[in-house]
C-alpha cells in the first residue's frame, strides 16, 4: 500500500475534534493489514490499539478470496460497540480501516462515522 500526500495531522485534528465532541469513546484510522495510522485514544486507554486494529483487518479481510469485503461490521457487546469500515479510495488504489468504539446507548452514531470518514477523505 502506498500513501501519497496524505495529511496526517489534519486527519489527527479533525478525528480528535469529532470524538471530543461527541460520546465516541475513540477512533482508530489504520491500513488494511492493521497498521495504525492515526488514533485517538491516547497513551492512557483502557483499550489496547494495537489488538482491536489488528483483529478488525483479519474480520474485514478474512473472507475475502473471491469476494468482495464488507463495507462495514458492527460488534456489539454489553457496554460499547465496535464500528469497523473498510474505506477504499478508487482513484487512489488505498484502503483503510476506520474503527470507531461507540457507547452502546449512543443513538444516531452513524452520522458521527460518517463524519470521521469524510474528514479522512478529504485530507487524502
Amino acid at each position: 500500500m502506498r500513501i501519497i500526500n496524505f495529511n496526517v495531522n489534519e486527519v489527527q485534528r479533525g478525528m480528535n475534534d469529532i470524538v471530543e465532541n461527541s460520546d465516541i469513546c475513540g477512533s482508530i484510522l489504520c491500513s488494511q493489514e492493521g497498521l495504525i495510522i492515526v488514533d485517538t485514544f491516547g497513551y492512557d486507554s483502557i483499550y489496547n490499539t494495537e489488538t482491536i486494529s489488528a483483529m478488525s483487518a483479519s474480520m474485514i479481510h478474512e473472507h475475502n478470496y473471491g469476494f468482495i469485503p464488507p463495507e462495514e461490521i458492527i460488534l456489539i457487546y454489553n457496554n460499547e460497540k465496535i464500528v469497523i469500515r473498510n474505506i477504499f479510495l478508487e482513484e487512489k488504489d488505498q484502503e483503510f480501516l476506520l474503527i470507531s468504539i461507540i457507547p452502546i446507548n449512543m443513538r444516531y452514531f452513524k452520522r458521527k462515522v460518517n463524519k470521521l470518514e469524510k474528514i479522512i477523505k478529504d485530507n487524502l
